[in-house]
């Protein structure tokens, strides 16, 4: 059986875009439509990555990687040759001319050197001058704007101290006075903010609040000579763990030697558990015997309408062990799980 394909006549294509020509029009429309949305999705997203792009490369210029911890570190802990050593903080500057305050801004503690990571901007001069009263800060236009300033004006910086304690903990300082750190500064340049006036480790839009101050002069305040709490380098090599020139300073750490044993401290109050758990493993692995311990300081203790005041509370672990022994011969229980020293068993009654 033959089938014949019905011939097409271009007189009957012609009649049938005339019937249908509504249905083909918001075909055409409704694609031209898609098309557009698609191609101005395409170039606004294009858009807005090129932008976000330039600004990060702004406001980092060529650093690449960064070092950065929560407390002070000596500069040698990176081995690279190609670094920058600064201080990072926050805190809030007043203008006592204008009486502004500025909270939130980047005090940052820089050398010269560290404006070298922005090709072609002037570097600002952060040294003190025979004709200047007091040292130098240099700030960018967004704080300017905000403290209503010029150069020539004194600033008060406040910025916080790096306690040993922190101030969450009963022997922490909590005074004002004594967790915040003041000095005076006076206004030696204004840098657009752009470039090295730009620059931030936070991925935002917003204009952030910079002020530069020469590194050794943070240092001093802060009294932290020759360490710093972030490093910068322009090299395209990622930090590696085995580049970190780890030792007991740079870690806060301290070894204290006595005749039958020693003690493993740490200058933040509290032994970090990636600490303890490494010390303990090598002390494991040579039939080293350990004693755990946590010393606190209690306001009172009462029993039998007496009290102590300001006594220390060690905790450690009373089981069988080591060290059993020794707790047994020179301790008196009193409560399940609670030991005192013959001296307080004695007072207390």
């Amino acid at each position: 059986m033959r089938v014949q394909t019905p011939f097409i006549t271009p007189q009957g294509i012609i009649k049938n875009f005339k019937y249908f020509w509504r249905i083909h029009f918001i075909v055409a429309l409704c694609t031209a439509v898609a098309t557009g949305v698609l191609a101005g999705a395409l170039i606004v997203g294009d858009s807005v990555k090129g932008s976000l792009r330039g600004l990060t490369k702004e406001r980092l210029g060529t650093i690449q990687h960064a070092l950065l911890a929560d407390r002070f570190f000596p500069p040698d802990v990176l081995n690279r040759q190609n670094t920058v050593s600064t201080i990072l903080l926050n805190g809030t500057i007043v203008a006592p001319q204008t009486q502004t305050r500025a909270s939130r801004v980047n005090i940052l503690g820089v050398p010269e050197s560290f404006f070298a990571f922005w090709e072609g901007s002037a570097t600002p001069h952060l040294n003190k001058t025979s004709a200047q009263t007091f040292n130098p800060i240099v700030i960018n236009a967004a704080l300017q704007r905000e403290l209503h300033v010029n150069v020539g004006d004194t600033l008060l910086v406040n910025v916080p101290q790096a306690p040993d304690i922190h101030p969450e903990f009963l022997l922490g300082e909590r005074d004002t006075a004594e967790a915040i750190q003041s000095l005076r500064l006076i206004v030696s340049e204004i840098v657009p903010t752009e470039n090295a006036g730009r620059f931030s480790l936070r991925a935002h839009q917003s204009l952030p609040l910079n002020a530069f101050i020469a590194l050794p002069i943070l240092q001093r305040v802060l009294g932290q000579d020759d360490r710093i709490n972030a490093l910068f380098t322009a090299e395209a090599i990622p930090i590696l763990p085995d580049d970190l020139a780890l030792h007991m300073g740079a870690l806060d750490l301290e070894v204290q030697e006595h005749d039958t044993h020693f003690d493993l401290q740490s200058q933040q109050y509290l032994l970090k558990p990636i600490f303890s758990d490494l010390a303990r493993t090598i002390a494991a692995e040579n039939d080293i015997p350990t004693l755990p311990t946590l010393t606190y300081l209690a306001n009172t203790i009462s029993a039998k309408d007496k009290t102590i005041p300001y006594s220390t509370i060690v905790a450690l672990p009373t089981g069988e062990g080591e060290f059993s022994h020794l707790l047994n011969k020179h301790t008196v229980a009193s409560e399940p799980g609670i030991i005192f020293n013959t001296w307080a068993a004695t007072d207390l009654g």
